[in-house]
């Protein structure tokens, strides 16, 4: 079963790998990988976004159940949803085995 936590842009795109064009190969259904940054000074629960090497930006700050799902270890999965005017939408979800 799956749960539906987040549906959105990440905060900070536009300084990050997309700010001038999303690298080549990211596409719809792009698998991505979530971080956290706990020594970022703006936001102690900070969630960083990467495709692969490429940094894409955060989750935004309303985001701390996911924060605390990864500080868990909690299953939970990433994808981009669409990819228009080099701006990408993903999309996170909560595994339940």
């Amino acid at each position: 079963m799956r749960y539906l936590l987040f549906s959105g842009v990440p905060k900070g795109w536009q300084f990050y790998s997309c700010a001038k064009k999303c690298p080549r190969g990211m596409k719809p259904g792009s698998k991505l990988q979530l971080k956290i940054e706990p020594l970022n000074p703006k936001d102690r629960q900070a969630v960083e976004i990467f495709w692969g090497s490429n940094k894409i930006g955060y989750l935004p700050a309303r985001s701390e159940a996911i924060w605390r799902l990864l500080c868990v270890n909690a299953p939970l999965t990433a994808t981009i949803t669409e990819i228009s005017a080099d701006i990408p939408r993903i999309e996170i979800f909560l595994l339940i085995l």
